[in-house]
C-alpha cells in the first residue's frame, strides 16, 4: 500500500529545482495480542494483516501450525489470537524487542534454539527453478516499483509452481506474511521454496526453519549469521540471485 501525489522537490546536481508527485509506501503499527495479552508490535505496511499475524506467530515460535489457534480477530492496527493451549510469552520474547521497526534489528540468533530444529532433507532444485522464482518476485513487486520502499517475498514449490507473494516495508514482515499466507491456505511448506529481496540474516533464515520450509533464496547477499542457521537446521541457502547466477552458502 502507497500513498499516491506527495508533493516533493526534486533537486539535480545542477542545482535545479521542480516540485512533482511521487509516491509513498505507508508504515503503520500492527499490534498483536495473544491470549488477551500484548506480543508484539510490528511496523508494517496496512494489508495483509491477517497473513502478517499468523505468519509472525508461525515463524516466531508461538504456534506450529494453524490448528493450534481456536479464535482470531484481526482489524486495522490490532490482532486478537487466541490459542489452544497456553504459551509462555515471556519466555518466547526473551531478548526481543516488543516493537519491532521497519530497521528490524533482532538478527542475532541463540543458536541453542536450534537444537532439534531440522527442516526436510530435500534434493537440491534445478537452477532454473531459482531463476524463474526471482523473475516472479521482481515482476510481483508492485508497491517497490512504485515507491522503492518495500521488501518482498514469494513461495512457490518446487515445480516452479508460483503460490503466495506479498510485500512489506519491513523484510521480516514480507517474510511473514508469504509465509502467513501458504498456511493459511494450508499449503505444505515443507515442499516450498521461500525467495525475498532483503539480506539472509539470522533470524530471517530461522522464521523459514522454524515453518518447515528447506530452501531460502535473496537477491541480496546473506549475513554469517543467516549461514550458521542454514548449517544448523538443514536449509540450502542460496543468495545473489541475479539473471544469470546465484551462489550457494556453507561452511564447509
Amino acid at each position: 500500500m502507497y500513498r499516491e501525489g506527495v508533493k516533493i522537490k526534486r533537486i539535480g546536481n545542477d542545482g535545479s529545482m521542480s516540485i512533482q508527485n511521487d509516491n509513498i509506501a505507508v508504515d503503520t503499527p500492527f499490534c498483536i495480542f495473544v491470549d488477551d495479552l500484548p506480543f508484539r508490535t510490528l511496523i508494517s505496511s496496512p494489508e495483509k494483516l491477517r497473513e502478517l499475524a499468523l505468519g509472525h506467530l508461525l515463524t516466531e515460535g508461538v504456534i506450529k501450525s494453524r490448528d493450534d489457534i481456536s479464535e482470531e480477530s484481526i482489524r486495522v492496527g490490532r490482532a486478537d489470537i487466541y490459542l489452544k493451549n497456553p504459551v509462555d510469552l515471556t519466555e518466547i520474547n526473551f531478548e526481543r524487542e516488543r516493537v519491532i521497526t521497519t530497521a528490524c534489528n533482532t538478527e542475532n540468533v541463540d543458536m541453542s534454539i536450534l537444537e532439534g530444529l531440522k527442516v526436510k532433507e530435500i534434493d537440491a532444485p534445478d537452477p532454473k527453478v531459482i531463476f524463474d522464482l526471482m523473475r516472479k518476485l521482481n515482476e510481483n513487486s508492485v508497491n517497490f516499483k512504485a515507491t522503492g520502499g518495500t521488501h518482498s517475498a514469494i513461495l512457490s514449490y518446487m515445480d516452479d509452481d508460483f503460490i503466495e507473494s506479498a510485500e512489506d516495508v519491513g523484510r521480516h514482515n514480507a517474510i511473514d506474511k508469504a509465509i502467513g499466507s501458504g498456511m493459511i491456505h494450508g499449503y505444505p511448506l515443507d515442499k516450498c521454496i521461500l525467495a525475498c529481496s532483503g539480506r539472509l540474516s539470522g533470524d530471517m533464515v530461522l522464521k523459514a526453519a522454524r515453518s518447515g520450509i528447506p530452501i531460502m533464496c535473496s537477491i541480496s547477499a546473506p549475513l554469517l549469521s543467516g549461514i550458521k542457521v542454514a548449517e544448523k537446521t538443514g536449509i540450502k541457502l542460496y543468495g545473489f540471485v541475479r539473471a544469470r547466477r546465484f551462489n550457494q552458502y556453507t561452511l564447509d
